[in-house]
């Protein structure tokens, strides 16, 4: 063999020198003595480098002594080392256990690193017995009964508080209600005394008080004719119900008009003696006339004479009669006195939203205590 050959031959084996000299293979267990039925880890740790992977046995248990048992191989976890020195930790966990008491050697477990395998040192493993008295065996008991949780006061003082609370919320709730009922009834009552006397009624005794003023009094034609037609504005808004006040004299007419065509009456009636009339229309264009002169006493200051005031006081009168009903007349919430300035939706918003927070509440500390109960008892 040359000198070169040689050198050759040596510069091959160098490499596989050095990655056998830098695989490090331990072996060890969590325990070195365990009680009959325990368990313990053997834990096998592989130093290689980073280009190689190790590869662990898959089955122990023909490796082990009779007595002792492989349960479970754990997963294999790998730790990479400094980047300088290119190693990395591999370890593979095993769970031993045994059912019958004694010395165990655990023998060489070989891993294999790339083409070469590296066994594992021996290792010893103790299960010792359990010791049992078996003279005095009136110590071991059999199993207890189920016996119930033992509560104090303390334990019950919360659900207490909240079950008060919940009957609090409850007889709040329903004086809520009963609010909301009783301030409707009153409502209703109100409007029902305020609602006794007909429309037609009503201005008939204001013709008649107008007539006792025109006689004692000298009002002027803008005086007279401003009560006159608020009159006839009160007299068709609790009639028809609709807000007259806001309407001009035109719009007045025309809605009186429409009203009258759409009004069911029929074609004739009864007189009192039995006798049956023909149906009477209203006269609207007398209407429109009365309209027209208090509209120029407004506002062209004109100056009326007596006679023609009594002809347009009689006309009012006529109309009066001719559309009069004795239905009940529509009630509108402007009827309603509003003595705390207030407006009745208003009023009824906020009595819903106290009653609808009460409701919540109520319902909330219900589930509150249904939670606790559970929590309790179970």
């Amino acid at each position: 063999m040359t000198r070169k050959a040689f050198i050759y031959i040596i510069a091959l084996l160098l490499p596989l020198t050095a990655v056998r000299a830098q695989v490090s293979v331990k072996a060890m267990t969590d325990s070195t003595a365990i009680l009959l039925g325990e368990q313990t880890a053997l834990r096998v740790t592989v130093v290689h480098p980073a280009a190689t992977t190790p590869v662990f046995p898959q089955d122990l248990q023909p490796l082990l002594k009779a007595g002792l048992e492989v349960i479970g191989k754990g997963q294999v976890s790998s730790e990479p080392g400094t980047p300088s020195d290119g190693m990395t930790t591999t370890k593979c966990v095993y769970t031993l256990t045994s059912f019958e008491p004694a010395l165990y050697y655990i023998p060489s477990i070989n891993v294999k690193v790339g083409k070469q395998t590296y066994p594992t040192p021996q290792l010893a493993l103790k299960v010792n017995d359990i010791k049992v008295d078996t003279v005095h065996t009136d110590k071991y008991y059999g199993p207890k009964e189920i016996t119930d949780p033992a509560y104090t006061w303390r334990d019950w003082m919360r659900l207490f508080l909240l079950a008060v609370l919940l009957i609090v919320c409850c007889a709040g709730s329903a004086a809520a209600y009963l609010w909301m009922q009783m301030a409707g009834r009153k409502k209703q009552t109100k409007k029902e005394v305020k609602a006794v006397v007909p429309p037609h009624k009503e201005a008939e005794a204001a013709i008649e008080q107008l007539k006792d003023n025109y006689g004692r009094e000298e009002l002027t034609s803008k005086d007279y004719y401003t009560s006159l037609i608020g009159i006839l504005r009160r007299y068709v808004s609790k009639r028809y119900g609709f807000k007259a006040d806001e309407m001009t004299s035109y719009e007045l007419v025309a809605r009186l008009i429409e009203l009258g065509e759409k009004e069911e009456q029929p074609a004739t009636s009864e007189g009192e003696q039995g006798v049956t009339v023909a149906r009477v229309e209203p006269d609207y264009t007398e209407l429109r006339e009365i309209l027209a002169t208090a509209d120029l006493t407004k506002f062209a200051k004109l100056q009326t004479d007596q006679g023609e005031d009594e002809r347009n006081l009689r006309r009012l009168s006529d109309y009066i009669e001719t559309t009069k009903s004795d239905k009940p007349p529509v009630i509108t919430e402007e009827d309603i006195p509003e003595d705390t300035g207030e407006k009745v939706s208003d009023v009824r918003r906020r009595r819903k939203i106290v009653f609808a927070l009460s409701l919540v509440v109520t319902v909330l500390i219900l589930a509150v205590v249904v939670y606790e109960i559970h929590e309790l008892l179970l």
